[in-house]
């Protein structure tokens, strides 16, 4: 089995999310961080995932839990100045 044998596969899943991805562009394109674009990256993840099929779910042992949570958990530990949402303060 090849290591692109799924190349049609992910053309498929990107052609058909192409406008969620162009938005997903745009975005990156006026953003001042990647995490400025978390809405539109996971539109545009969640229509991928959709269309392709989970990798995990091809991957994983029948019956395994191939959930992907929306987010991951916060850390109770983030250092002083640090926000879950927007990490480290930046000099303007």
């Amino acid at each position: 089995m090849s290591f692109f044998s799924d190349a049609p596969e992910k053309k498929a899943a990107l052609d058909a999310c192409a406008a969620e991805q162009l938005e997903l562009l745009q975005c990156f394109k006026g953003a001042s961080s990647f995490w400025d674009c978390g809405e539109k990256r996971d539109i545009f993840t969640k229509c991928y995932e959709r269309e392709r099929g989970n990798m995990k779910s091809k991957l994983a042992a029948p019956g395994a839990d191939t959930s992907v949570p929306s987010s991951p958990e916060p850390s109770p530990n983030l250092p002083a100045g640090c926000s879950k949402d927007r990490g480290p303060p930046r000099d303007k």
